[in-house]
């Protein structure tokens, strides 16, 4: 029985590594990143095309701005995805960011599936 409840945990964790899981995970996921200064996570979490107009506009550091931009505000309190929709590789979600000074904004985001992973479009 312990085997069993090992190789259970094992498949659920590695199921939650592949990316798999719903498009605004990944959102999530960018925002948590940022709001940790990790630029090359949420680098890793932006489809190929986003990944060469962020090296076109200054590379990883270019991501700093965001990063700055939740700082400011103290950090994410929430991301209330209000809207999800997906189409085979392609989703769109929107969600409400609100941070820890109060600010709240709503966020519009694509997504596509790249090797099984959904990734963040940037533009």
């Amino acid at each position: 029985m312990k085997r069993i409840l090992v190789v259970l945990f094992s498949a659920v964790l590695l199921a939650g590594c592949t990316g798999s899981g719903k498009p605004s995970d990944t959102y999530r996921e960018f925002a948590a990143s940022l709001e940790k200064n990790e630029l090359e996570a949420a680098y890793k979490l932006v489809d190929k095309q986003s990944r060469i107009l962020i090296d076109k506009r200054g590379g990883v550091a270019n991501l700093t701005a965001s990063a700055a931009h939740i700082k400011e505000h103290r950090g994410v309190k929430e991301i209330k995805v209000t809207s999800e929709e997906q189409q085979g590789d392609a989703a769109t979600s929107t969600a409400l960011i609100s941070f820890n000074d109060g600010f709240s904004g709503e966020v519009a985001n694509r997504f596509i599936k790249e090797d099984g992973t959904w990734k963040l479009v940037i533009k």
